[in-house]
């Protein structure tokens, strides 16, 4: 729909000396066979609320052409305000000059930058010279005269126009980068743009009066307490109010080693107009009012257009899939235009977005409120910025105008959010060792139940069902003890144990450490560290089951039983609701935490402990894992809609996913690195509930086989996509790293961290970087975990050649449930950049 365009502009701010004379020279030179104007009007062009930083007047010519006959002509005329405040404003930033510039310069540069490769293509309407001008000005040509309208800024642009803008964009932002190579460095002024050192007090006092209003209307917003002490750093305390101004300049300046544009700097759908066909098609875009543009990251155009422009419904949804929109074409111009530099991946697209929240920051609380604000008469950059009661009044009404919060409640919480193996077999019978029997036990029970006398009864059976561990023999071991007092008490344990297999033999056999020496020293060395840490500070923490050890040189780890103190598993296929998977990344950012700090007391893991099976010995198990398993998800993607779009990103990965998973998994001194528990998925975790009320009151983690030090994005994704139920996977997973991020920084400085804490941008960061472990997760634990009961599933069936075990992986891949939630994580992993070819 067209907006309202109200003639809201009084004659009275036409000046006096835009008459029609000033304009002979332009007709002059514009219009073939001009010979004389026959009348001239000028009029406000925009309706209130459209424009804020300038007055727009509509210039209307009735002119006679030599051959006799009538011809109108129209020009739009930008002209400044008058106002106190305003001009003030242009005495260090002439936003004339710099626009005068931008059309007469470099919008007709980039041009021709396309034009040289092969492709017209246009950036902005066509600009010209008063003779005679009073004041400053830019003079355009009428682009509605050509069928060009602005769209509703109320209602948000449908995915349609999104689309097409952002096409548009990265072909400037491509063509602006090339620019810069082949003529370069834009001048001063366009790389601070209007953050100039001079400029940092008046900037600092206007935005005082702005910021406060905006932590005062927080306080009304529906989940305020998400945010609301994070917004208040934004507030005018005296200590705190040069932090949001001071963040802004330092974000602002180029970093040379990334990926830089010239920035549009005023993105959003009031200064980009559409021409459409008779049937209502979009056929083509222009950009208007280049009043700031900006030099350095691409990430300050897009967050500002995507969270000021785009429709409620798709802003939050649709935001990873308009980056890779955008992406895919900025490389195909770069591409076009023979960029030589390094062209950003979309991973690195990503972080760049993460690492530039802030920009989303400042256009969710300055463009998404003015993109939203009702028509109303009074609207001016005095009424913005200015410290009468009238203008406190005004910004009162726009942060609290309803629209304005339909948005912002979901937008500023997401901001927030972002500022991210298998492991018995399956068999219902099984043959027990013959090792394991009831004497094995007697010298433990001795040692660890008081009075024991002897053991009446013993029993090993199953201790898993069919599909929740691969990589062991899980068994339940249940005893009758007698006791001096001749009672009897029952005991029970977990025992686990290796495969009988050559597949596994095949598989496990060649690793230089026992999974099983590994696992037994997690809980009886470094387990026991990390709650000696926390105890150190005052904190019970419990990480899992007592782990004993047995007087035999057979492998094998033998833990305690937890489910007669309450604990319990939860069925894997549904996936946690939020409650739990808090619970459970609280566990995490503890266990996280002091495997850090542990580092910083004692030094170094072991290889062992450290690499898991990351590393040379254990690529065999990793490549049967991922790369082997590439025919079956591809087979898959053939029934599920919309799978064309990352289909051949998944093929192209097969047979490099080993070599990124180790590349990625690299340890990065620079970054903040922990010990991952690495298999961390529902039939790894066991909850703790009130035997009365039924309220969650614990999670403890187990299997400790498969640790591995690095990036905390290991454990985040693998859990996060494998464990949570559907509706929440991908809704909340900004706001679950959050929670993450918030119990990780509680727990480093209760354990007194004497390094760098991590930011939140950090972690995020990292999530992007180590993408590729959210394609194992798909393939791995999100599989096993959402797989339906099967006496088929096994560890040889997992990875053999057999009939058999093909049948059992087309089965893994072609669950109705595990579809359901492959449709919905691939193109999240896809937009985000986790399936490209590259690091």
């Amino acid at each position: 729909m067209e907006k309202n365009n109200i003639n809201n502009t009084p004659a009275s701010i036409v000046p006096e000396w835009v008459k029609s004379e000033l304009f002979e020279s332009v007709l002059k030179d514009s219009i073939e066979g001009y010979s004389k104007i026959k009348s001239f009007t000028a009029n406000g062009d925009i309706g209130p609320g459209e424009n804020f930083g300038s007055v727009m007047l509509r210039v209307t010519i009735e002119i006679e052409l030599v051959d006799g006959k009538d011809k109108t002509v129209s020009y739009m005329l930008k002209l400044p305000y008058q106002m106190e405040l305003f001009q003030k404003l242009m005495q260090s930033n002439n936003f004339f000059e710099v626009e005068n510039s931008m059309y007469n310069i470099y919008v007709p540069e980039l041009e021709q930058i396309y034009r040289n490769a092969g492709l017209e293509l246009k950036f902005g309407p066509k600009a010209y010279q008063l003779k005679g001008a009073k004041s400053d000005y830019i003079l355009l040509e009428d682009l509605t005269v050509n069928g060009f309208r602005n769209m509703n800024r109320l209602e948000g642009l449908d995915q349609v126009h999104v689309e097409t803008t952002l096409k548009r964009l990265a072909q400037w932002h491509a063509a602006s980068a090339v620019r810069v190579a082949t003529k370069g460095a834009y001048p001063h002024q366009l790389i601070t743009g209007i953050l100039k050192e001079q400029n940092r007090a008046m900037m600092t006092e206007i935005n005082k009066p702005i910021a406060q209003n905006f932590v005062d209307s927080c306080a009304n917003y529906d989940g305020n307490e998400e945010y609301i002490e994070t917004c208040s750093m934004y507030s005018s305390l005296p200590a705190m109010q040069p932090t949001l101004v001071d963040r802004t300049f330092r974000m602002a300046k180029p970093d040379p080693a990334e990926f830089n544009v010239l920035n549009h700097g005023d993105f959003w759908c009031n200064n980009m107009m559409f021409t459409h066909d008779t049937f209502g098609k979009l056929k083509d875009i222009l950009f208007v009012d280049f009043q700031t543009p900006k030099y350095g990251t691409f990430a300050q155009d897009l967050y500002y257009f995507l969270l000021s422009s785009t429709k409620l419904e798709d802003k939050l949804l649709k935001f990873d899939y308009y980056v890779r929109v955008y992406h895919e074409n900025l490389v195909k111009s770069l591409k076009l235009l023979k960029y030589e530099s390094t062209v950003p991946s979309l991973g690195q697209t990503h972080v760049s977005l993460i690492k530039y929240s802030l920009f989303g920051y400042l256009t969710a609380t300055g463009a998404l409120a003015a993109a939203l604000l009702e028509p109303c008469e009074e609207v001016n950059i005095d009424m913005f910025l200015g410290d009468s009661k009238e203008s406190a009044n005004f910004r009162s009404m726009i942060t609290a105008n309803p629209r304005y919060r339909k948005h912002i409640e979901i937008v500023l919480p997401w901001l927030l959010n972002r500022a991210s193996k298998m492991s018995s077999n399956s068999q219902t019978t099984v043959e027990t060792p013959e090792w394991v029997n009831a004497e094995l036990f007697e010298q433990l029970l001795k040692n660890t139940v008081k009075d024991f006398q002897n053991i009446r009864s013993f029993k090993a059976m199953p201790g898993t069902k069919p599909g929740d561990n691969y990589a062991t023999l899980m068994l339940r071991i249940e005893l009758e003890v007698q006791l001096k007092d001749n009672t009897i008490k029952p005991v029970s344990y977990m025992l686990k144990v290796p495969l009988n297999s050559a597949e596994y033999q095949e598989t496990f056999g060649k690793n230089k450490f026992s999974m099983f020496d590994i696992e037994r020293d997690m809980f009886m060395i470094y387990v026991e560290e990390f709650k000696q840490l926390y105890r150190n500070v005052g904190l019970e923490v419990e990480f899992g089951a007592k782990c004993y050890k047995l007087d035999t040189p057979n492998e094998h780890v033998l833990l305690e039983d937890l489910r007669p103190r309450g604990f319990q598993s939860v069925v894997r296929k549904a996936g946690v609701d939020e409650e739990h998977t808090i619970s459970v990344l609280t566990k995490l950012a503890q266990w996280h935490a002091a495997s850090a700090v542990r580092v910083d007391r004692k030094g170094p893991y072991p290889s062992q402990i450290s690499d898991g099976i990351f590393n040379e010995d254990g690529k065999e198990l990793i490549s049967k894992l991922t790369d082997s398993m590439v025919p079956y998800i591809l087979n898959t993607l053939t029934t599920i809609e919309g799978h064309e779009a990352y289909y051949e990103d998944i093929k192209s990965l097969a047979g490099h996913i080993t070599e990124k998973v180790l590349q990625v998994g690299v340890i990065d001194p620079a970054e903040f690195n922990v010990l991952n528990h690495s298999d961390c998925w529902l039939s790894n975790i066991m909850f703790l509930y009130d035997r009365e009320s039924g309220k969650l009151l614990d999670s403890y983690l187990v299997d400790y086989q498969m640790c591995k030090y690095g990036s905390v994005a290991i454990d985040l994704i693998s859990f996060l996509l494998s464990s949570t139920k559907l509706e929440i996977k991908i809704n909340k997973f900004d706001y679950f790293i959050k929670q993450y991020y918030d119990q990780l920084i509680k727990h480093l400085k209760l354990l007194n961290y004497n390094k760098k804490l991590p930011t939140l941008i950090d972690i995020h960061k990292s999530l992007l970087k180590n993408g590729i472990w959210g394609y194992l997760a798909v393939c791995d634990v999100m599989a096993a975990s959402l797989l339906e009961e099967t006496e088929t599933a096994s560890f040889d069936n997992l990875f053999s050649d057999s009939p058999e075990a093909d049948a059992f992986r087309t089965l893994l891949y072609n669950g109705k449930i595990y579809k359901d939630h492959l449709k919905l994580v691939l193109p999240w992993l896809h937009h985000r950049g986790a399936l490209q070819n590259e690091i």
